[in-house]
């Protein structure tokens, strides 16, 4: 990216190769130069909505002229319709495009990739429940 203040990075999960019904998360930086990364869903071909119930944590970013580096957690399941569960294999979509306004624009044909296969996740296993001693008595 050559500029952070007036371009954004986007991350999406699919079961299809397509935008519409993708889990998305976009990055920025805000008109105030502050990080703003984004829990959002693509019902269609359009911008993504932000989504309310926001899932992510333990986000990172940094960034300089040419690399930018967004970390974030989210859960395998949050169980919100709008997340698409990473228990399974997804597509992965990757976008690039301008920011005006304080908002994402279009990031064009050239802007966007997605993964020709879909790609495995998969969730830790869940820990074992402690073992309760048997009573005797």
């Amino acid at each position: 990216m050559q500029d952070l203040s007036s371009q954004y990075v986007a991350i999406g999960f699919s079961d299809n190769q397509r935008m519409a019904q993708s889990d998305i998360i976009t990055a920025h930086l805000d008109s105030n130069g502050e990080p703003l990364v984004q829990d959002r869903y693509a019902s269609a071909r359009d911008t993504p909505a932000i989504d309310a119930d926001n899932q992510l944590s333990d986000i990172g970013f940094s960034g300089v002229v040419g690399l930018t580096t967004v970390t974030f957690t989210l859960p395998c399941n949050s169980g919100d319709t709008r997340d698409i569960p990473l228990n399974e294999d997804r597509y992965v979509l990757l976008a690039s495009g301008p920011v005006s306004s304080g908002g994402i624009v279009y990031h064009g044909f050239n802007g966007r990739c997605v993964s020709p296969i879909k790609l495995p996740f998969r969730c830790p296993a869940p820990s074992p429940a402690p073992a309760v001693p048997a009573s005797t008595g």
